[in-house]
């Protein structure tokens, strides 16, 4: 399996170019990384660790750089949510909110959709996707962050990331 690092700094090169009202959305399958990676975001947006996932919490507040809320919706599933959590007042403009299991979050724009997946050799793999706005200029400036940080431990094309082998 790739090594955590890269997914590490991945999560950190996102942190430092996050904007106030930066939604990250994280999906994959279990084990993939979204822990791994949402805490190098953390990391780059000036949190010190630890960073627990809110697994059982469900969200964890931040102060960073920007104010992060951290939110875990795995043990809640699709939509179910919105009774147990007040995550619109998190969707504020100015905290940096990171939702793993983003998929059971409906948005209508402007978030960073990631997806972390395991390739064929069980090296991750990260698919970006953001269709405008802010979403859309945080994932230019992370691209960036992604090649300075990692020169050639990466292989890009288009928003698609894979470690090399």
């Amino acid at each position: 399996m790739a090594s955590p690092t890269v997914t590490d700094q991945l999560g950190r090169a996102l942190g430092e170019t996050a904007p106030p009202g930066g939604v990250l959305l994280l999906s994959g399958p279990v084990g993939v990384g979204k822990s791994v990676l949402a805490s190098g975001v953390l990391r780059g947006l000036g949190v010190a660790p630890p960073h627990p996932s809110p697994t059982y919490t469900l969200v964890r507040l931040y102060r960073g750089r920007l104010p992060v809320a951290h939110i875990d919706l795995y043990r809640l599933g699709p939509g179910s949510f919105r009774d147990e959590l007040d995550v619109e007042d998190l969707l504020d403009g100015n905290h940096v909110v990171i939702v793993e299991w983003g998929e059971y979050l409906t948005r209508t724009g402007g978030e960073l959709r990631m997806r972390l997946e395991r390739g064929q050799r069980m090296e991750r793999a990260f698919r970006a996707e953001a269709e405008d706005g802010a979403g859309s200029r945080w994932l230019v400036a992370a691209r960036v962050q992604w090649r300075k940080a990692l020169g050639l431990l990466v292989d890009a094309e288009g928003s698609d990331w894979r470690e090399k082998r």
